[in-house]
């Protein structure tokens, strides 16, 4: 496995547990969010969020209108030394009260050992999915 594969798989385990040092340890002081901005209904603006500080505030705005977020499953992770692909099955509960499932997508890029950019593309396939009947 990559090193920077291993990585990534240290980040989706910290982010399920909420380990926030940990998460800020993978990132490099000067990391730089992405938010494309999606249909996921969150308190985050789209935009460039760059610094640890802006980040974590930045990812703590989705917890005011979800609850429950966990990543159920890694579906893809790939890594290479320059960049690195992740993508989770994921669910929550709206603002309403109903569970949704939702795919994310994130492309890293890397730098001394550690993540520098994160392109964040969240997506609600799965909600389609299962709203169409391809997904129980």
């Amino acid at each position: 496995m990559h090193k920077n594969e291993e990585l990534l798989r240290t980040l989706v385990a910290a982010f399920r547990s909420k380990d926030v040092e940990t998460i800020a340890s993978l990132f490099t002081p000067d990391i730089v969010w992405r938010w494309l901005g999606t249909e996921f209904i969150t308190d985050i603006e789209p935009g460039t969020y760059v610094g640890l500080d802006s980040v974590a505030q930045a990812l703590g705005g989705v917890d005011s209108n979800i609850t429950d977020y966990q990543i159920d499953d890694i579906l893809a992770v790939s890594a290479s030394d320059q960049i690195g692909t992740l993508w989770m099955a994921c669910s929550y509960t709206d603002a309403e009260g109903v569970f949704q499932k939702m795919e994310e997508n994130w492309v890293f890029l890397f730098a001394d050992d550690r993540v520098s950019e994160v392109w964040d593309y969240s997506r609600m396939v799965f909600l389609e999915k299962v709203r169409n009947g391809e997904v129980a």
